[in-house]
């Protein structure tokens, strides 16, 4: 799943050591954009493709063509303690190109929980690979990862596997999304799909007669999928209750109320 690799950073790191991730179960359309590069043209364009053996050891290369990024939270940060810069390979250092949103890093804060509780006293970072594209204005840059929730996903189940065999196999089709949360990021539906897969699930994308059985998120949610499912009886399992029973440690997972999410 993932590696974990110090080396020394350049500019737009501080020249810190770093406890780097790699995520490897990636959608192809999985993308995640960065702003603030309008301010930033100079140092976007000092970004190259690494060539072989340019990056730190253990840092897996781009495809042909394409950069490689590091996120790095930045706590410290005055205008907002969320903030996640984006820094591209600049042949030998790196150069900060731009951030996350401030509604994507503040989405992001659990990936970087978990990773800073599992780093020790070095700072965490993420590598992803990047592309450049031509923007009004100048050159803008598109990360390749996914989601908070598809993150948490391949952390949770890294180097495990399902407690409950008897899921493999099975057609599941899932009823909303976004209610239950590991670590607080909530199971989006790209993140609810790694997850059954994991489990050896085939997820349909609509409920017919042959599923086997329906996830909900949110039990007290009356929608037609499960009306549908109560018709032709099929069985019903809360989202938490397959969380659980796949082994996921109860301690992460939890739920969201309102516009907070809680373990």
């Amino acid at each position: 799943m993932s590696f974990l690799r110090r080396f020394l950073g350049g500019s737009g790191v501080n020249s810190a050591r770093l406890n780097v991730t790699c995520f490897t179960r990636l959608r192809d359309d999985a993308m995640l954009p960065v702003v603030g590069e309008y301010y930033r043209q100079a140092s976007v364009r000092l970004a190259r493709p690494p060539g072989p053996n340019d990056l730190p050891p253990g840092m897996p290369g781009p495809p042909p063509g394409y950069y490689k990024a590091l996120l790095v939270a930045e706590p410290a940060n005055q205008y907002d303690r969320n903030a996640i810069a984006v820094v591209l390979w600049a042949g030998g250092t790196w150069s900060l190109a731009g951030y996350l949103s401030r509604t994507d890093a503040a989405s992001y804060q659990p990936v970087f929980r978990w990773l800073a509780a599992t780093s020790g006293a070095t700072p965490p970072a993420v590598a992803c690979d990047a592309a450049l594209q031509s923007e009004r204005g100048g050159v803008g840059v598109v990360l390749h990862l996914g989601t908070p929730g598809e993150c948490i996903v391949e952390l949770a189940t890294d180097n495990r596997t399902p407690a409950d065999s008897t899921w493999g196999g099975k057609s599941v089709v899932f009823s909303g999304q976004g209610s239950t949360t590991l670590y607080g990021a909530p199971l989006d539906r790209n993140a609810q799909v790694m997850l059954a897969r994991w489990a050896g699930c085939e997820v349909l994308p609509r409920l017919t007669k042959k599923t086997q059985v329906l996830i909900v998120a949110d039990s007290n949610e009356v929608t037609t999928t499960l009306q549908k499912a109560r018709d032709y009886g099929v069985p019903i399992v809360p989202e938490p209750n397959f969380v659980a029973a796949l082994g996921i440690p109860p301690q992460i997972i939890g739920g969201v109320s309102e516009r907070w999410a809680r373990l």
